[in-house]
């Protein structure tokens, strides 16, 4: 009941189990005290691990995730690197790409927050779970969780990017607080998006317009490239998320969006600025460059253009609530609409504007095509 080949009792609580990797000899201790049945389990345990290493499947954490040659033995690389000197390589690199006083609030947060918190795990152990309960251990504001975390966020894409953990445990997250309930989409009226158009001008007319009528996500439209375009239809495979071109964070994002002529016309109009000055659609007029990020947008452009509309603030993102509540005021099929958002079904068009769904209309497009020709001439 004691021995079998490669598995020993050596105690009154734990077996030990012995086998071969990469030519070296390792002994592991299995907690479970000597019984006809926890033999036998631990028999089976060996075998699967042989089985695996022969395979070429077998990763040591998986099975000793407390062991010390977990991080030695490990297939993920990242299991032999710490969060701690992970963030330390990486705030060496952003001393020289962000500015001085980006680089004292990464500083701050790194060695205040992230190391305290996670600098102890490797790149591959920490876990969506770990963070979601530090984040529900602050009393700051959300924002100022989501500030604090980009540096760990930046370090796991990178490692992912580079190989050396299977996949990044924070991509797609969005912390979230009690109590902190995302705000409810606050949509313009058409009055006021014919004051705010007539107010624009130039490049900035043509992106508030495009904008408008195809409800991209403010990721994607600073990302809009002249190759993709297809006659009647956009197609959207791109975003830039934090200064990174990235593609979509779902299969859904990847998708072709209906151009309505009010889009069409922008389009036409912005041909003249950039078609020939690069890839990108959208210029900033400032920099006769692409847009890094929506905030030169946001605060150079944006902001007073509506206070020059007399139109009360909002972010330039209502402009895709904008066009899913005008569509969906008009009957327009819920289906559909979700297609062109980039969603993989209707249930975040159901839950976020079912205030602005009267009724559902089969026939999918016309009422939007037939809408587009009469409002905001």
């Amino acid at each position: 009941m004691g021995t079998r080949k490669g598995v020993r009792k050596v105690s009154a609580s734990s077996y030990e189990i012995s086998f071969q990797l990469n030519g070296v000899r390792c002994r592991e201790k299995i907690k479970l005290p000597p019984s006809k049945i926890n033999l036998e389990h631990v028999i089976n345990l060996r075998g699967e691990i042989l089985n695996q290493i022969e395979r070429g499947t077998f990763d040591y954490a998986d099975y000793f995730p407390k062991s010390p040659r977990a991080k030695t033995l490990s297939k993920i690389p990242g299991r032999s690197i710490t969060i701690e000197s992970a963030l330390e390589n990486w705030l060496g690199r952003a001393r020289t790409e962000v500015q001085k006083s980006t680089y004292t609030t990464y500083r701050k947060d790194v060695h205040n927050n992230l190391i305290p918190a996670f600098g102890h795990l490797s790149l591959a152990d920490i876990t969506k779970s770990d963070v979601r309960n530090w984040v529900s251990g602050k009393t700051c504001s959300r924002k100022r969780v989501c500030n604090i975390l980009t540096p760990l966020r930046q370090v796991l894409a990178d490692a992912f990017e580079d190989d050396l953990i299977p996949k990044d445990p924070l991509f797609g997250y969005t912390p979230k607080k009690k109590g902190e309930k995302k705000p409810p989409p606050d949509p313009f009226t058409p009055e006021e998006m014919s004051r705010i158009l007539a107010e624009a001008d130039g490049q900035i007319l043509n992106i508030i317009q495009f904008w408008a009528w195809t409800g991209l996500r403010t990721s994607e439209i600073v990302a809009l490239e002249w190759g993709d375009l297809d006659k009647s239809e956009v197609n959207i495979c791109r975003a830039l998320v934090e200064d990174e071109i990235k593609g979509p964070r779902t299969e859904a994002g990847y998708r072709a969006v209906l151009l309505l002529p009010p889009a069409r016309d922008a389009i036409k109009a912005q041909r003249q600025h950039t078609y020939f000055a690069g890839k990108a659609i959208f210029h900033n007029p400032r920099t006769n460059a692409a847009w890094k990020s929506n905030k030169a947008f946001s605060e150079h452009y944006w902001r007073p253009l509506l206070k020059k509309a007399e139109v009360r603030y909002r972010k330039p993102y209502q402009l895709r609530h904008t066009y899913a509540s005008t569509f969906l005021s008009s009957g327009e099929n819920i289906h559909w609409l979700a297609r062109q958002m980039g969603h993989k079904d209707a249930t975040m068009i159901l839950r976020t504007y079912g205030k602005w769904i009267p009724s559902v209309d089969p026939s999918a497009g016309a009422k939007a095509e037939a809408l587009s020709k009469s409002l905001f001439k």
